[in-house]
């Protein structure tokens, strides 16, 4: 699954920094390790320079993305802002100096592991499906994705406590998705439907699971952050 993460509020021209963060744990269906993949958007109402602290071991580098306009289109004074950029090491990585243009959208994506603890299994029998949740984080709601040769079939499931496992009927149905996570993943699904490909995956959005980035600003209260652990029980 490729994350893009797209900055919506750059016409807001307000006084606070607005950040988009999504982190998306990549693993197998009860593995108890996930690749970890975090994209932050972050976009500047002034020109100023930042400081960006992620957790634990993560680094992260920026992907030179313009939410807004598209790389391409940087203005001169836009490319100049960014040109400085140094990485940093005190205990945790730190990318300073991160200079934007006023009404500038920049994105960074950092990747580490993550430990899932005894990690989360997905059975399904009959019309029933069984999420057995072994991480030390609330599942707060999730949904299966089932690819067949005529189409993409989703099931939604709701709340599994930490170190619980809980039953749901095997029902489709439309997802709750936050606009942030509909963004990120509608062109996967999209593409999963259109390639016809036939298989499963299970997505969980996970409630207090891998800290935020830092960042030495105001941030506005419409910036969105969300958790999703993809479980790929088979490889289509």
């Amino acid at each position: 699954m490729v994350v893009i993460v797209i900055v919506a509020g750059y016409a807001l021209r307000g006084a606070s920094t607005l950040v988009h963060e999504l982190v998306l744990l990549d693993a197998t269906n009860g593995a108890t390790t996930a690749v970890q993949t975090r994209a932050v958007s972050l976009f500047s109402p002034t020109a100023r320079a930042y400081a960006l602290t992620f957790p634990g071991t993560e680094t992260a580098l920026p992907a030179e993305h313009d939410a807004a306009l598209g790389s391409q289109n940087y203005t001169n004074a836009q490319r100049a802002a960014g040109a400085t950029l140094n990485l940093r090491q005190h205990g945790s990585w730190s990318l300073v100096e991160c200079g934007f243009a006023q009404w500038q959208a920049r994105s960074f994506v950092g990747r580490a592991t993550c430990d899932l603890g005894r990690g989360v299994r997905v059975d399904s029998e009959g019309a029933t499906l069984r999420i057995a949740n072994g991480t030390p984080w609330r599942i707060a709601r999730g949904f299966r994705v089932e690819g067949t040769p005529r189409g993409v079939r989703l099931i939604p499931f709701g709340a599994v406590p930490a170190g619980e496992t809980r039953e749901f009927p095997a029902v489709e149905g439309a997802p709750e998705l936050s606009p942030l996570e509909r963004r990120a993943l509608q062109l996967w699904l999209d593409d999963f439907g259109r390639r016809r490909l036939v298989g499963r995956r299970t997505i969980c959005m996970l409630e207090g699971a891998v800290g935020p980035v830092a960042i030495d600003a105001s941030i506005s209260s419409t910036s969105e952050r969300s958790c999703l652990l993809q479980l790929r029980e088979d490889n289509p």
